[in-house]
């Protein structure tokens, strides 16, 4: 929306469209586009016929992504490029239920979204190289600076991030004083010290992430 982009957004329910669109007009006056946006809020699938790109962004959770794919598979063709904000499951393994796996790529953004740069481009087993130019032109159209990465579970900074969060958790399980824990993390230069950005990612994210990862 800040790039001037229209854009459809589904959600579950009503309360989850009224809490979307609350969220959308803070952005809109903290961070204010160049134009009037133009969005479609819906719970119906049916309005994403006409979406070029199409970015699934629930959870880390493979039998909830594989339920909504299995939902938006029947308004998509071959000219659809059809994404997924994954932080950690392989592109490849979701892929396989999806009808055109060449034009599946993923497309991981990160919190906060708005103020955050970075966008990992993950190339699936069958993800077309014009899937994966098309994505990362996508990043760079939104301003944002886009990295190719390996299509492993947790990809490259999911890694590095769940294991400062991870050794941060233990430390405090073993009775370090999370103030002492910060201030080290800040010390050291670390933007965000990792107890907050845990906070930021969200408990619950990292722990579907964690999840996940136990299937390896």
């Amino acid at each position: 929306l800040k790039n001037g982009l229209s854009v459809t957004l589904i959600e579950k329910d009503d309360d989850s469209l009224k809490h979307t669109k609350e969220t959308i007009d803070h952005l809109i006056q903290k961070y204010p586009p160049f134009k009037v946006p133009k969005v479609v809020l819906s719970t119906s699938f049916s309005k994403l016929k006409t979406c070029g790109l199409i970015i699934e962004a629930v959870y880390e959770d493979f039998a909830l992504k594989q339920s909504i794919f299995s939902q938006l598979s029947q308004y998509v063709d071959e000219s659809t490029i059809v994404a997924s904000n994954t932080s950690s499951i392989p592109i490849s393994s979701l892929a396989s239920h999806l009808p055109y796996p060449k034009q599946f790529v993923g497309i991981h953004f990160f919190s906060p979204v708005a103020k955050m740069e970075l966008i990992e481009i993950i190339k699936g087993s069958k993800t077309s190289n014009t899937t994966c130019n098309k994505a990362k032109a996508f990043a760079s159209l939104l301003g944002k600076t886009p990295i190719l990465v390996k299509d492993t579970r947790g990809f490259y900074t999911s890694q590095i991030v769940m294991g400062y969060i991870y050794e941060a958790m233990k430390m405090v399980t073993e009775g370090i004083s999370p103030i002492e824990i910060e201030n080290a993390a800040r010390q050291i230069g670390m933007p965000t010290a990792p107890l907050a950005l845990a906070d930021e990612i969200g408990i619950d994210v990292a722990w579907h992430i964690l999840n996940e990862n136990k299937q390896d």
